[in-house]
Parts: C-alpha cells; sequence; structure tokens
C-alpha cells in the first residue's frame, strides 16, 4: 500500500496527533499522487495551520481494483491499513487515543469500516458521504464521530443511509453529530465535510490536554516518505511534493 506523511507543525510543544485521511474511489492505484487530493489543501491544512495543532498526517493509497471496506476474508485493504497506523503511531509517539480517521465517499465507506472493526481505537472520525451498511452498528457506536450527508447526492442515496446513522444515533453511549446538506452534489459533499465546526468536534476528542498557540510563521510541513520508508522531501505549504 503506497502512503505519504508529513508532518504538521512540528516546532509546536508537546505531543502530535495522528490523522489518518481516506481518499475517494477516483484516487486508487498505485503511482502515491491520486492520493494527495485537492480536500487536504482547501480544508485540512488551513485548519491546522489556524490552530496551530502538531499533527502526523497519513495519506494512504487503496491498491488498484479494491476498496478500503472490501468484505474480503484473506489479507483485506482495512487489515493493512490498520497494521499501518499502528506502526505509524508508534514510530511518532503517538499518545494515548489521539488517533483521528477522516474520509469522503469511498473513503468515508472505508472509515466506516475501521471503526467496526476496530472499534474504541480512534478518538474521533469525520466521515462524508459515506455508507456503514452491513456493518457492525454497535461497534461503530464505541467512536465519537461527525458525519455529512446531502439528500441530493446521487452516489450516496440519503434515503438509504439516513436510517442507519438514526440507528446508530439511538444506541446506548453512541455520540455521532449528523449535519445534513440540502443540495450539494456527492463530490461537494466531501469538499464541505472538513469544515471548522466539524474539525472543532473531532479536535475535542485530543487527550493531550495542550493548548496550541497559533505562530507568526508560516504552516510547517516536512518529512514526506514513501511506501518503503525512503525520504522523498520536504513539502511546501499544502501537499505538493518538492522533488
Amino acid at each position: 500500500m503506497c502512503y505519504r506523511i508529513a508532518i504538521v507543525n512540528s516546532e509546536q510543544p508537546g505531543d502530535a496527533v495522528l490523522i489518518t485521511y481516506l481518499h475517494g474511489g477516483s484516487a486508487v492505484g498505485n503511482d502515491n499522487e491520486a492520493n494527495l487530493n485537492s480536500f487536504l489543501e482547501t480544508n485540512i491544512l488551513p485548519y491546522l495551520e489556524a490552530s496551530a495543532r502538531k499533527a502526523v498526517i497519513f495519506v494512504p493509497q487503496c491498491p488498484e481494483n479494491r476498496v478500503w471496506s472490501e468484505t474480503r476474508q484473506e489479507h483485506p485493504v482495512y487489515g493493512t491499513l490498520k497494521s499501518s497506523i499502528d506502526e505509524i503511531a508508534a514510530e511518532y509517539g503517538i499518545v494515548g487515543n489521539d488517533c483521528f480517521i477522516l474520509g469522503g465517499s469511498a473513503g468515508g465507506t472505508g472509515a466506516w469500516r475501521m471503526l467496526s472493526e476496530y472499534p474504541e481505537y480512534f478518538s474521533c472520525a469525520v466521515i462524508a458521504a459515506g455508507n456503514p451498511q452491513g456493518l457492525d452498528l454497535e461497534a461503530i457506536a464505541k467512536t465519537p464521530v461527525y458525519c455529512v450527508l446531502s439528500k441530493s447526492d446521487r452516489v450516496i442515496k440519503f434515503q438509504s443511509v439516513y436510517p442507519l446513522i438514526k440507528e446508530i444515533q439511538q444506541i446506548a453511549g453512541a455520540d455521532l453529530t449528523l449535519e445534513i446538506l440540502e443540495n450539494a452534489s456527492h463530490t461537494e459533499t466531501c469538499i464541505n465535510a472538513y469544515s471548522d465546526k466539524a474539525l472543532d468536534k473531532m479536535f475535542s476528542y485530543t487527550s493531550s490536554g495542550i493548548e496550541y498557540v497559533k505562530p507568526d510563521s508560516e504552516l510547517k510541513i516536512t518529512n514526506v516518505y514513501d511506501i518503503y520508508g525512503h525520504f522523498i522531501g520536504g513539502l511546501r505549504k499544502g501537499l505538493n511534493i518538492v522533488r
């Protein structure tokens, strides 16, 4: 599985959080490029800059002809993904449960799968236009979620997913916030999901208790590695590679 790693605001005090971002279906492959889509640069990175949060961003790429949420019993993608997250969390000294997962479209469905397979592993999830159908809803309810759906989504049909979300919300102990968009397309739902409101919700579950202070300097992102752990190069602001 190809992936990219970026260290954000490394000069900040305290422990970093780990953010795993799962791309949608159009970015599958083995080029380790398509997984760097604009949502990271236009939504998530500016938020991290404004809050000066110290973070490790893990951006894996789902292999070609596979899906994050596949049901195959032998070597499923989500199992490989979990092993990679474990390794990165250990390498970068992620404390406690300060692991978060975000995903949209096929990545959103993949995020639901991760919550179903590994309950209470993540501190919180932000999931856009994903479908938890066929998954363990009781297990999913053990992790706080900010979910975004649109009534106008023609890919992930609102009328199919909404009853499942309501079912999760009714499980004892569940902490699921649902944001409903009226007229957003599937792509627009994924773009709009990573709002300050959603990310505020997600980071409210950080266990480190560090109060971050916004620096005067530009966002710091360094150290990007390929699947084999070989150093590729630094990044300028955003996730465009400088080779």
